[in-house]
């Protein structure tokens, strides 16, 4: 009977062993499972030669790619993140608190008109010369910056088709008044 009884001991043990190392396995995955699900893949296509550059970068960095290659593309992620412009609204960042535009937008504005006026077509101007206008002022600025400036003039100007022309032509007399009017 021993004998018997031995085996069934052996067995039961190890197989309370078996549950024993299934269990510990199965709570190393359920942490790495918690773990993975904070964890983002980003499935994105970029170029060839980008793709290659950030890989010799990173091999020059760490010497190797395993490991530091997810960490480097994290961290440039949140580099270019935390260092881009912060603009806030625009409805909010270009109004004064009296409800006009600021005084450094009222200034450029100024500007804006007082080089249209020396145009010798002035009051009617074309797209291609109101967007050299603008950007002679404004200087090296962002697409939105420029793209309200752009409008703001267009608002307050009237389009007006002379002959001979390929496009329709601005009439910024409105636009050259309001900004020399106090009512701004």
């Amino acid at each position: 009977m021993d004998q018997y009884s031995r085996p069934q001991n052996e067995e039961k043990h190890s197989a309370s062993d078996n549950n024993n190392v299934i269990s510990l396995q199965a709570c190393k995955v359920s942490k790495e499972h918690k773990q993975a699900s904070k964890l983002q893949n980003l499935g994105t296509r970029i170029s060839y030669n980008t793709h290659q550059r950030f890989k010799k970068f990173v091999l020059d960095k760490h010497g190797k790619l395993n490991g530091p290659f997810a960490l480097e593309v994290e961290n440039a992620l949140e580099f270019w993140i935390s260092n881009q412009q912060h603009t806030t609204f625009c409805g909010l960042s270009s109004l004064h608190e009296s409800g006009r535009p600021r005084s450094d937008k009222i200034e450029r504005f100024r500007r804006i008109a007082m080089q249209l006026k020396q145009l010798k077509s002035f009051p009617y101007v074309n797209h291609f010369t109101l967007i050299h206008q603008i950007n002679s002022v404004l200087g090296n600025c962002d697409k939105r910056t420029f793209n309200k400036y752009l409008s703001a003039i267009k608002k307050l100007s009237k389009e007006q088709i002379t002959p001979f022309a390929v496009r329709p032509e601005l009439d910024i007399s409105r636009f050259v008044e309001k900004i020399q009017s106090d009512d701004w």
